[in-house]
């Protein structure tokens, strides 16, 4: 049964969230800017959080970093919490990861309920530098210093173009960042990659991703779930 609700995660009042062993899958951004806390806090509090998935580290590159589970541990658990949300643009490898776990609940006898988290896309962002260590990837083992994208709401925020913004920053101001093998047909967009490699400016870019999104929202209106309409560059 699939069921499609609007009221906030601590608000539903399933059994299974209020009392039941609850296990979450989420990323670091399961932050609730609302409440100023974690989205498994609640559950923290509430005193019946079992169970944490989580990436392994903070590497993106695919087939490197999964959010792991033990298909064991899912029958000791009354509902599952996922949460996944990114800055807005999900080229992550975390939605296979949701795939693979709703093909093993459908293969158990007494599945946990599954319960998925969803947002509008984020509205702003704060850039809080922070310290790890990657568990995975070139860097692994190794102290590293970054920044993480906290998202506010309240303030217009596009974040592929922030993103690429980023990218072109480091890529001119430091030597040592470098775009991967395979960046090139990953990105697909020869505008994009114009404007990383440093051959045309951001007014360039900003109008080629406003053309790109109107297609793309006219394709996409029919199916949308929420009254809002999506925020698009003015």
């Amino acid at each position: 049964m699939f069921s499609f609700r609007t009221t906030a995660l601590e608000d539903q009042l399933d059994k299974a969230l209020l009392d039941g062993r609850v296990g979450c899958f989420c990323t670091q951004n399961c932050w609730d800017t609302a409440h100023g806390r974690y989205m498994y806090d609640l559950f923290t509090e509430r005193g019946n959080l079992k169970a944490v998935f989580s990436p392994m580290g903070a590497e993106l590159t695919p087939g490197t970093n999964h959010i792991s589970f033990d298909a064991e541990a899912l029958t000791e658990l009354d509902a599952i919490v996922v949460e996944i949300q990114d800055a807005g643009a999900r080229y992550f490898n975390y939605t296979k990861d949701v795939f693979h776990l709703m093909v093993i609940l459908a293969a158990m006898e007494n599945p946990p309920s599954l319960y998925i988290v969803d947002h509008i896309n984020p509205a702003g962002v704060l850039m809080r530098p922070c310290t790890f260590t990657p568990s995975t990837g070139r860097y692994e083992g190794q102290r590293c210093n970054g920044y993480q994208i906290m998202l506010q709401p309240g303030t217009e925020y596009h974040s592929l173009l922030h993103t690429l913004q980023l990218m072109r920053y480091f890529r001119e101001r430091y030597s040592q960042f470098e775009l991967l093998d395979g960046f090139e047909s990953k990105i697909a967009d020869h505008v994009m990659l114009s404007y990383l490699q440093g051959e045309i400016q951001y007014q360039d870019l900003r109008e080629h991703v406003k053309l790109e999104e109107q297609k793309w929202i006219r394709k996409a209106k029919r199916y949308s779930l929420y009254d809002d309409q999506p925020y698009r560059i003015k």
